[in-house]
């Protein structure tokens, strides 16, 4: 299964190879994948858990919105501003997680 987040890394280059990006573009989108790895798996592992909370309907909405991905642009923006000041923290991660869910919902 490929997680949203490589989805939208692979996305983003696609769209960089069609308009005839140069290289240095599509490494810069590997290396931030690799580095935000570790903390946009654990976004998705917490969206797929507090999406599995709660009551029906709600629950089943929120999950299935979840589910269908997407490019993850605002955790991966709070993550990388993170980044620039030091290792990135739960605090940042759990407000990665929040920026999601907030986008998701409306």
């Amino acid at each position: 299964m490929v997680l949203p987040v490589e989805a939208a890394v692979r996305s983003l280059s696609r769209t960089a190879e069609d308009q005839s990006a140069d290289h240095r573009l599509l490494a810069r989108l590997g290396d931030l994948q690799q580095l935000l790895e570790d903390d946009l798996a654990w976004v998705e592992a917490a969206l797929a858990e507090v999406t599995s909370r709660g009551e029906r309907p709600g629950r089943d909405a929120a999950r299935h919105l979840v589910s269908r991905g997407g490019k993850r642009v605002r955790p991966m923006a709070l993550l990388l501003s993170a980044a620039c000041f030091g290792p990135v923290t739960d605090i940042a991660r759990e407000a990665a997680l929040v920026a999601e869910l907030i986008h998701t919902a409306t």
